[in-house]
């Protein structure tokens, strides 16, 4: 049994839940029959739930998008209940690697193509995405062992430094999807 909120608890009753572990990410995740699927996350993780509504609406202008039922927080958690898209993960359809590769290749040329990056209700600039890690930083909630290979050992002001040292004169905006995985 899942600890949820009675709202979520009313879509649980009488379905099968499966625990989702693909992907790589802190929030738990369930296949709720075949209809729903929950995740579940702590309360100020790095993605808000509080703007899935706004990014299904406008992206589902575009593409095929899960559909919100119903958010909801308790206990310190938020809770994202959605429905299921059709099909299945790459992961467990094809056995050959460059197969996985060339459809997810496809698939992010014509997610690019299909959203207007002139019309994204989010700003992910770089100004943006640098003071908001100087507010992490000020806050203390970097996680240092989480740095990649070549920055282990690093404090996440060393790190920090490096971005303001490198950082790009100019940026060429695209829209991105976060979890582009298997």
């Amino acid at each position: 049994m899942i600890d949820a909120p009675p709202i979520i608890q009313s879509y649980l009753k009488g379905q099968d839940v499966a625990h989702d572990t693909i992907g790589q990410t802190d929030s738990q995740r369930y296949r709720i029959g075949d209809q729903y699927f929950l995740k579940v996350q702590r309360v100020g993780a790095d993605e808000p739930f509080a703007e899935i509504e706004q990014i299904s609406t406008w992206l589902g202008q575009y593409v095929p998008v899960p559909r919100v039922i119903q958010l909801a927080r308790q206990n310190g958690k938020e809770y994202l209940l959605t429905t299921c898209l059709s099909g299945q993960p790459a992961c467990e359809k094809w056995d050959d690697p460059r197969a996985i590769v060339d459809a997810y290749a496809d698939a992010l040329r014509r997610f690019h193509t299909a959203v207007p990056v002139s019309s994204c209700p989010f700003d992910q600039r770089l100004d943006r995405k640098i003071k908001n890690a100087e507010m992490r930083l000020q806050a203390g909630t970097v996680d240092e062992q989480d740095f990649d290979a070549a920055r282990q050992g690093w404090s996440a002001s060393a790190v920090l430094r490096e971005v303001h040292e490198t950082r790009p004169s100019r940026e060429d905006l695209v829209v991105t999807h976060g979890d582009y995985s298997l």
